[in-house]
């Protein structure tokens, strides 16, 4: 692996690059440039790179006007993984973009890939079932690097109770029952059941609230997530 300053110079001429081509109305040159960067480890790249790429994200949707959206899966997934208000803020409204351009692409590219994956085992798998990450990306459509990415996250937030075999790149899952998967109240930090009535999502980044608790931050700083700042959808 190169070091952190190479990785830094190589970081800085992919964003350029990628502002290069959209200058030049090559969108798609400029997201297959950006997706680059999701070759390097989080901790060699700044954050305020990671910033600029989700940022130049939405003026080359804007722009293109949708026609880029299958391409832009892998960002949007690996932006969501960082877990900064900023760059959520910007998936937000890329993914709102590409649905106001009606983009030709499944709308279950933009739910939440880790409810997505934990629901495919749920409905796929048994006890200490084998799964082959290989059959598991292809069947919700997330590149294999990134689904890796996905459930060792999970596994570590215990979302996914199981043992990932880097080696053989399967999964060892011992899923939760559905009744009994739990998520955590962004506001009272409380869990709360997955299914429960009162269950509030956020449909850009998946941040999950009681609706009591939604309500009281609604009144005091409007109807937006607490967590990405998109629109709520609220009964």
């Amino acid at each position: 692996m190169s070091d952190y300053f190479e990785v830094r110079e190589l970081v800085n001429e992919i964003v350029a690059q990628g502002g290069n081509y959209l200058s030049a109305r090559r969108y798609k040159d400029a997201v297959k440039v950006l997706n680059e960067i999701l070759n390097y480890p989080q901790e060699y790249v700044d954050m305020e790179k990671y910033r600029e790429t989700y940022e130049l994200l939405v003026k080359i949707i804007r722009e293109s006007k949708g026609s880029v959206a299958l391409d832009v899966l892998p960002l949007i997934i690996a932006g969501r993984l960082l877990e900064d208000p900023l760059i959520d803020m910007n998936i937000g409204i890329a993914v709102t973009e590409l649905e106001q351009t009606q983009a030709a692409a499944d709308p279950n590219l933009f739910q939440n890939c880790r409810d997505r994956i934990i629901e495919w085992l749920i409905d796929n798998t048994e006890e200490f079932a084998r799964v082959h990450l290989a059959d598991l990306a292809r069947d919700l459509n997330v590149p294999l690097d990134l689904l890796e990415r996905i459930i060792n996250d999970a596994i570590f937030d215990g979302y996914i109770v199981g043992k990932l075999d880097t080696e053989k790149k399967d999964l060892i899952v011992m899923p939760y029952e559905q009744e009994k998967r739990q998520l955590k109240c962004i506001i009272c930090y409380q869990d709360i059941d997955f299914d429960a009535p009162d269950l509030v999502r956020c449909r850009y980044c998946g941040t999950v609230a009681h609706h009591e608790h939604i309500m009281q931050w609604v009144a005091a700083a409007g109807k937006k997530c607490p967590r990405c700042m998109s629109e709520l959808e609220l009964d």
